[in-house]
């Protein structure tokens, strides 16, 4: 149970880590990269918490503890958060529906979901995993 809340608890801080060169490739201050950082950290554990905690009880309950469905599954939650996080940005700079409609249809707006946005995920759900080892704990 110790190293389950351990993974829960530090597992997420792989996405604001790995997300560095990104963010440092899309802002130009200090400034901005801290808060970029802020919010990656912040709708990492959203995603974590709310998508995260759910399925990891259901595959845990049905003992599907291997390390690839960590990783797709991770991947799957990053894009939902990717989507997520694209809305909310665009809603919060009052670009209304028009800025949600772009958010997502907009190719370039749309790379995001595989770059950081699965990626990130993937590698969340595989630190998680590593950490956790639910595959090694009885139920």
């Amino acid at each position: 149970m110790k190293r389950l809340v351990i993974a829960f608890l530090v597992a997420p801080f792989a996405a604001p880590v790995l997300l560095i060169p990104y963010i440092r490739s899309m802002t130009t201050t200090p400034t901005w990269f801290v808060f970029a950082l802020i919010i990656s950290t912040i709708v990492t554990y959203v995603g974590v918490f709310i998508f995260g905690v759910p399925v990891y009880l259901a595959l845990r309950s049905r003992n599907w503890t291997a390390l690839w469905i960590a990783c797709l599954l991770g991947a799957a939650i990053g894009v939902v958060m990717w989507l997520i996080f694209s809305v909310a940005f665009a809603l919060v700079l009052d670009e209304g529906m028009a800025g949600v409609r772009l958010a997502l249809t907009d190719s370039g707006a749309l790379k995001g979901v595989i770059w950081p946005g699965a990626v990130v995920g993937a590698l969340v759900g595989a630190a998680f995993w590593l950490i956790a080892r639910p595959d090694h704990q009885t139920s």
